[in-house]
This record gives structure tokens, sequence and C-alpha cells, in this order.
């Protein structure tokens, strides 16, 4: 058995999580399972899996992190237990999103000429960050983006960071 559900960012990215809830006492399902996709039907891409695989009433959880803005993602709910009876039941799906602002390459701050304060406080490491050729022990954390697009004339960009300040 499958059901299906979806769930559009705002307008900003950020960071997923689905758990869905299930028991006895309010004939929940039993094998429950959750698989989070980017996509469209007929093209999905797996972002996430949770399938605890076990006969209890299972609490599994999915998440996703640097989510674009204004997208649609699509849940499967689903039961792989063996006997059929044990397939439909009730469920509680919870969702919890959290803006990333710049901690993103996908929510990227635009820079200006001029001085731009930033902070990397609370950021990340995600699994889209690239690695960089100048941190050589690759512990590379806490990024945050910014991005800087020329006038038509070209030129230089010139960036320097001081403790604090970028």
């Amino acid at each position: 058995y499958t059901g299906w559900d979806k769930y559009t960012t705002g307008a900003s990215g950020g960071s997923l999580t689905i758990s869905m809830a299930s028991n006895a006492a309010s004939s929940g399902i039993k094998w429950g399972a959750l698989t989070l996709y980017s996509g469209s039907c007929g093209s999905f891409t797996e972002l996430s899996c949770s399938d605890p695989n076990n006969t209890t009433y299972t609490s599994p959880s999915v998440s996703a992190t640097c989510l674009a803005a204004n997208t649609t993602y699509y849940l499967m709910i689903w039961s792989d237990g063996t006997t059929p009876n044990t397939y439909p039941g009730t469920f509680t799906l919870t969702t919890t999103f959290t803006s990333t602002g710049n901690d993103c390459c996908n929510a990227a701050t635009a820079l200006a000429v001029g001085a731009t304060a930033g902070t990397n406080v609370g950021s990340t490491t995600s699994a889209s960050d690239p690695t960089s050729s100048c941190d050589g022990d690759a512990h590379y954390s806490y990024s945050v983006w910014y991005q800087y697009t020329t006038g038509a004339s070209g030129g230089g960009l010139t960036v320097s960071m001081t403790h604090g300040t970028i």
C-alpha cells in the first residue's frame, strides 16, 4: 500500500524533516516507511528514506537540507509488511521546516560593492557543499554562501575577511 503527500517550500530554502507516528490504539499502520523525493511524477530523485522494517508500529522520519525555495517535494508513505491485513492503518505526519538563510548555496546572499557584514554563527556543513582545494585537511565547516555579479563592463573582485567581518 502506498500513499502520497507533498510539501512546498516558501520564499526561502531550508531544511525539512517529516516524521510519522502510528500506534495500535489508533488502528495504526504497521511496517510504515517514508521516502522523500524531489522532481516530478515519473522522474523523481530520492532525497531521504526511512524504513524501520519491523512488525511494530513504527515512527520513520526523513530529512533533507538545502532545499530550494518555492519548490514542491513529494513524500511517499508506504508499508512493506508481508501480511496483507497489517498494511492499512492510520498515522500522523509531523513536518518541521527551518529556513537556512545563506547556509546553503542555493540561498546565497547577494553582495554589493562596499562592505557586507556577515556571520557563520548557526551555520552548518551540508552534503551539497563542495570541497575546497586550499583546505588541505578537509575540515571545512560552518559554511555560508555569497554571490556577486559583475556589471556589463566586467572588472575585478577583491574579497578580504577579518575576524568577525567579511
